[in-house]
C-alpha cells in the first residue's frame, strides 16, 4: 500500500496526471473507499500547492459511490486561493454544500431554519461524514450542537452505521469531560443526533497562539485522559483523539468529542479490515498507521493523547511532513523528537510521561489512560511519576529491531568488544574520578555566575527571581554554565553505582542539583528551580536515613528547603512555601543544637528566620514575623561579636535590623530610627570598605530612605528627613537599572513627595510624585504580572489624588484615586493578604475626597457608601487584623460622619464590628 501511494505521489510531482482509477486496479472491494480517499487526498494536496483548486463535483461524477470518501478529502484541503497570499485554514475555505439546503456564510439561510424540533442558527463544524450545526430545541428552548449525515438522504448503510456507531458510543458515556449525547432521531430521511453545545474554541485553535506551560499543559492531559479512561471503562475506543475532537468550554474545561471514527473494544464487526487506516495522521498511533487494525485498542488512544501532550507543550504534533505518506512512514518507523529538544524548559518527568505514551510498540506504553492521569496527577503535586525513561539499551534494541541486518554485524562486532571489558573495568575508577574533577570544575564556575549575578543585583531575596533583568551577556554566561554543569553531572550519574556505602560521592550528586535549581532560579526559571530543589531534597533524605551520623545531608536538605520556600513565595504559592520554611527551620536548629554545631550553622539558620519573617510579614502576621526578625538578631549579634569583620554576618545583621525597623516603624517610630541607625553604621562600613559591589550601596540607600520617611512623618524632623531622602534618592540613581533598584527608587521619590505635601509644599510634592509615578509606570509596562509594581504605582496615584485635592482639583483627585484603586485591585487579586489593607485604604481615601466636595451633593454620598461597602467586603474576603490595628477606624470621625443617616452606612459600620474590624460607639449600637 505504501509503495503504491509514493508511487502515485512521484508521478504528481514528475509532472504527470495519474488517474485515480487506474491505480484502484486490483484492490478488494472492502479496501477501495479507504485507497480512493488516500490518492484523492494526495491528488487535492499537489493540486493546491500548485495553484489548481478542482470542484468536487467532477470527483462525484467519476465515484458516484464514493461521496462520503469525497466529502472528507476535500474537506481537509481548500477549495478556492487563500486572501492575500495567507495560508489555507484547511477545512475554513470549502464553500458549504450543506445538507439541507445552503448557507450564506455561517449562518443558515431562511428556506431550512427548521428541521423536526430544532431550529437551526449556524454552521459551526463539518468532518469527511458529518456537518454540525449550533442550533435550538424549540420546545425546550436549548441551545445544542446538533450533527447529521453530511449526504443527507443519499446516505448508504454503511454511513449509517458508522452515524449510529458515533451516536450510540457517545449517548452510553456520561462525565464531565466528555460532551454528552440529548436526543437521536431521524428527519426527513436524514440522520441527525444532538448534543451540548460547548461555548468555547477548540484545543487545536486555543494551542495556535503557541504552546502552554508545563502546568496547564499537563493539568488539561490529565482531563483529557481521565475522560477517555472512562470512556475505555464503558467499552468504547475513540480512535480519533486529536486537539480538533476537543473543545474547551466557557471555564477553559476540555470535553472530548466526535466520536465518529469509535468502536467498542469487544467489537469484531469487521467494519473495519485490517490494512485500512483509522484517524488523522499526525496523532494516529503506529498500529493505526500501518493499518494494523486488529491491534488498535486501549493503548492506541493513550498514544493519541501523548501526541497531544506534544502538541500542547511544543505547539505541533509530534510527526508532521507535508505528505500523507511520509508523515505515516514517520509515525510507524521514527522515534519521536524529544519534547526538551523544542523547549527545555519543559520538566523531565513531564518530558518521560509524554515520551512513555509515544512507545512504538503498544504494551511499552501506558496500559490505561487512567494509569496515565495517576502519573500526571503525580507530576502536578510534585511526587516521582511512574514513567521511566527508555535505557540505552532498550534504545539500542528497538533500532536493532528496526535495523536488523546492520544490527547482526553489530552483534558480532559487540562479541569481540566484550572481551576487552575486563581491561576497561581498570579504568572505571579512574572515569569516575576524572568525571568527578570535571562536574567540581563546572560547579565552581556555575557557583561563581550565580554568586555574581546576586552581588550584583540581588539583595539576596525571592523578589529577585520574579523580576530579573539581567544583562544579555551575563544570562548567557549563566545559561552556559549552567549546561556545561548539567553534562557533567549526567557523565558522573552516569558512572556512579547506588553503593549505599559512597555516601561522599551520592552527595555530591545531590548537591549537583542543588546547584541546578539555584541557577534555574535566578534565570527565572521557577518549574526547574522547583523540581531541581526537590531532587535535592529527596536525595539528601535518603542519604540521612543510611548515614545519619554526617550532618552534612541535614544542612545541605536545610538549605534547599529554605531556597524552595522562596521560589514558592515568590509566586504566592503560601502553603507549600511555609511548609518549606518550617522545615528548614526544624532541620537547622535540630544541628544547631547539637555538640558539633559550627557558625555556618547559625548563620543559616538565621537567615531561614529572616526569610520566615518576610513571608509572614506578607502574608499580614506581623507579631509572628517580629519573632522571627528578633531571633534572627539575637543569633547574628554573637556571631558579628565572634567574627567581627566577616561581611556575610555583618550583611546578614544589618538586613535583619532593616527589618525590624520596618515592623516597628508604625507602632514604636523611635525604636525604628534606632534600629536603622544601627543598620546605617554596618552598611556604611560595608559600603566604604567594598565600593565596587553594588548591593551594599543600594541597602545603605534602603536604610537612609526608610529612616529619613520615619523621620519626617512620625518623629516630625523634615530638615534631616529631607537630607537622608534626597541622599537615598541620588544612590539609587546611580545604581545599575534592575527592577528591584528601580522599585525602591520609585519608593524614595514617593516618599520625597508625601514629605513635602506634609510640609505644604504641594508644587514640589506633585514634582517628586509625577517622577516616582514615572518610573513606577515604566515597571508595570515591562513586568505586568508583577504585583508589587502595580500595587506600587497606586500607592504614588492615591499621592497624586492628595495633592490634587490640596490644590483645589477635587475632580482630579477623585479620578486619581480611582485609578489607584484600579492597581491596587490588581495587585491584591494576585497576593491578597498581602495587599488588601492598601486597596481598603484606597476605597476608604476616594469616599473621603468625595465627601469633601463643595457643594456635597446627593451622588456624591452614595458614591461614598459604594466605596466603604467595597471596602467592607474586601475585607469579608481576606479578613486579616483585628479592631485593635483596623485600617476603618477612620469611619467614625469626620467627614464620614455626615453619612450616619444612611442605613447602608451604618449597615457597613455594624458589619464591621461583627467581623472585629470595628468597635462602634454606644450611640450607633443597634
Amino acid at each position: 500500500m505504501e509503495k503504491t501511494l509514493d508511487s502515485f505521489q512521484a508521478a504528481l510531482s514528475h509532472g504527470h496526471r495519474p488517474k485515480i482509477e487506474d491505480w484502484l486496479h486490483g484492490v478488494e472491494e472492502t479496501q477501495r473507499p479507504s485507497r480512493l480517499r488516500q490518492l484523492l487526498s494526495l491528488e487535492l494536496s499537489w493540486h493546491a500547492e500548485s495553484g489548481v483548486y478542482p470542484e468536487p463535483d467532477e470527483y462525484k461524477q467519476r465515484f458516484p459511490d464514493a461521496v462520503i470518501e469525497i466529502d472528507g478529502a476535500f474537506a481537509e484541503f481548500p477549495q478556492t486561493p487563500p486572501a492575500d497570499g495567507a495560508s489555507a485554514d484547511v477545512g475554513a475555505m470549502l464553500e458549504p454544500t450543506l445538507i439541507p439546503g445552503r448557507s450564506v456564510g455561517n449562518q443558515v439561510s431562511d428556506d431550512v431554519r427548521e428541521f423536526a424540533d430544532y431550529e437551526l442558527l449556524e454552521e459551526i463544524a463539518r468532518g469527511g461524514m458529518g456537518v454540525v450545526f449550533k442550533a435550538r430545541h424549540a420546545k425546550l428552548n436549548r441551545i445544542v450542537a446538533l450533527k447529521m449525515i453530511l449526504s443527507g438522504e443519499f446516505a448508504g448503510e454503511e454511513d449509517i452505521r458508522r452515524f449510529q456507531i458515533e451516536a450510540e458510543a457517545a449517548a452510553n458515556l456520561n462525565h464531565p469531560g466528555i460532551v454528552p449525547i440529548f436526543d437521536v432521531g431521524q428527519h426527513a430521511g436524514r440522520h441527525y443526533f444532538s448534543m451540548a453545545f460547548v461555548e468555547g474554541p477548540s484545543l487545536s485553535a486555543y494551542v495556535k497562539t503557541g504552546p502552554l506551560s508545563a502546568h496547564e499543559a499537563a493539568e488539561i492531559t490529565l482531563k483529557i485522559s481521565r475522560a477517555v479512561a472512562h470512556a475505555h471503562e464503558h467499552g468504547v475506543i475513540h480512535r480519533d483523539l486529536k486537539p480538533a475532537n476537543i473543545l474547551l468550554d466557557a471555564a477553559g474545561e476540555p470535553k472530548v468529542t466526535d466520536f465518529g471514527l469509535a468502536r467498542n473494544i469487544e467489537d469484531d464487526s469487521g467494519m473495519t479490515q485490517t490494512g485500512s487506516i483509522i484517524g488523522t495522521p499526525s496523532y494516529m498511533s503506529p498500529e493505526q498507521a500501518a493499518g494494523r487494525s486488529h491491534e488498535v485498542g486501549v493503548s492506541s488512544d493513550v498514544y493519541s493523547i501523548g501526541a497531544i501532550l506534544f502538541c500542547l507543550l511544543s505547539g505541533k504534533p509530534p510527526f508532521q511532513s507535508k505528505s500523507i505518506t511520509e508523515t505515516l512512514r514517520r509515525v510507524i518507523d521514527e522515534p519521536p523528537p524529544k519534547l526538551q529538544s523544542v523547549n527545555r524548559n519543559i520538566p523531565r518527568d513531564l518530558e518521560t510521561i509524554c515520551a512513555c505514551c509515544l512507545e512504538k510498540r503498544p504494551t511499552d506504553r501506558y496500559q490505561t489512560a487512567e494509569a496515565l492521569a495517576e502519573d500526571l496527577h503525580r507530576f502536578l503535586n510534585h511526587f516521582p511519576v511512574q514513567a521511566r525513561r527508555a535505557t540505552a539499551a532498550q534504545h539500542c534494541w528497538r533500532w536493532c529491531q528496526r535495523n536488523r541486518a546492520v544490527a547482526a554485524l553489530l552483534c558480532a562486532i559487540a562479541i569481540l568488544v566484550c572481551c576487552s571489558t575486563l581491561f576497561l573495568f581498570r579504568h572505571n575508577r579512574q572515569q569516575i574520578a576524572n568525571a568527578e574533577q570535571q562536574m567540581t570544575e563546572a560547579g565552581i564556575r556555575l557557583d561563581k555566575n550565580v554568586d555574581d549575578v546576586e552581588m550584583q543585583y540581588s539583595k539576596g531575596d525571592s523578589f529577585f527571581s520574579a523580576n530579573a533583568d539581567m544583562a544579555e551577556s551575563e544570562r548567557l554566561e549563566l545559561e552556559q554554565s549552567l549546561d556545561d554543569f548539567e553534562q557533567a553531572v549526567e557523565r558522573y550519574e552516569a558512572l556512579l553505582t547506588n553503593d549505599a556505602a559512597d555516601s561522599t560521592r551520592l552527595h555530591r550528586a545531590a548537591v549537583a542539583q542543588f546547584q541546578m535549581g539555584q541557577a534555574n532560579r535566578y534565570l527565572g526559571n521557577r518549574e526547574l528551580a522547583e523540581a531541581a530543589f526537590r531532587s535535592a531534597i529527596h536525595r539528601l533524605a535518603v542519604l540521612n536515613n543510611n548515614f545519619s551520623d554526617e550532618p552534612r545531608h541535614r544542612f545541605r536538605a536545610a538549605i534547599a528547603w529554605d531556597y524552595l520556600g522562596e521560589v514558592l513565595r515568590a509566586h504566592d504559592e503560601t502553603t507549600e512555601a511555609e511548609k518549606a520554611y518550617e522545615e528548614a527551620l526544624r532541620l537547622l536548629t535540630e544541628l544547631t543544637s547539637e555538640p558539633q554545631s559550627m557558625a555556618l550553622y547559625e548563620q543559616e539558620l538565621s537567615r531561614s528566620h529572616n526569610n520566615y519573617g518576610i513571608f509572614l510579614l506578607d502574608t499580614c502576621r506581623q507579631r509572628d514575623a517580629q519573632q522571627h526578625f528578633q531571633t534572627a538578631d539575637n543569633i547574628l549579634s554573637s556571631l558579628v561579636e565572634q567574627e567581627v569583620d566577616n561581611e556575610d554576618f555583618l550583611m546578614d545583621y544589618a538586613r535583619t535590623l532593616l527589618n525590624l525597623g520596618l515592623l516597628d516603624e508604625s507602632s514604636a517610630p523611635t525604636e525604628a530610627d534606632a534600629q536603622y541607625q544601627r543598620a546605617d553604621a554596618v552598611f556604611r562600613r560595608l559600603t566604604e570598605a567594598r565600593p565596587e559591589v553594588p548591593r551594599y550601596r543600594f541597602l545603605l540607600a534602603v536604610c537612609e530612605m526608610n529612616r529619613g520617611f520615619v523621620l519626617g512623618s512620625a518623629l516630625q524632623k523634615p530638615v534631616e528627613a529631607t537630607k537622608l531622602l534626597t541622599a537615598a534618592e541620588q544612590r539609587f540613581r546611580e545604581l545599575p537599572p534592575s527592577p528591584l533598584y528601580r522599585s525602591r527608587y520609585a519608593d524614595c521619590l514617593n516618599n520625597l513627595g508625601v514629605l513635602s505635601g506634609i510640609g505644604g509644599d504641594m508644587a514640589q510634592a506633585k514634582n517628586w510624585l509625577e517622577k516616582a509615578q514615572a518610573v513606577a509606570k515604566s515597571l508595570v509596562s515591562d513586568h505586568p504580572d508583577i504585583p508589587e509594581h502595580h500595587s506600587q504605582l497606586g500607592k504614588i496615584l492615591g499621592g497624586l489624588a492628595a495633592v490634587a485635592n490640596g490644590s483645589g482639583n477635587s475632580e482630579l483627585a477623585v479620578e486619581l484615586a480611582k485609578q489607584a484603586i484600579g492597581h491596587q485591585t490588581q495587585a491584591w487579586q494576585k497576593n491578597s493578604c498581602k495587599y488588601w489593607r492598601l486597596l481598603v485604604g484606597h476605597h476608604l481615601f476616594a469616599g473621603q475626597l468625595l465627601l469633601s466636595r463643595s457643594p456635597l451633593t446627593d451622588a456624591d454620598r452614595q458614591e461614598t457608601i459604594s466605596q466603604v461597602r467595597r471596602a467592607v467586603n474586601i475585607a469579608e474576603l481576606d479578613q486579616r487584623d483585628t479592631a485593635a490595628n483596623s485600617p476603618f477606624t477612620g469611619l467614625l470621625n469626620e467627614p464620614f460622619s455626615l453619612l450616619r443617616p444612611q442605613k447602608e452606612f451604618l449597615s457597613c459600620l455594624q458589619q464591621l464590628q461583627e467581623m472585629t474590624l470595628l468597635k462602634l460607639p454606644p450611640d450607633l449600637v443597634p
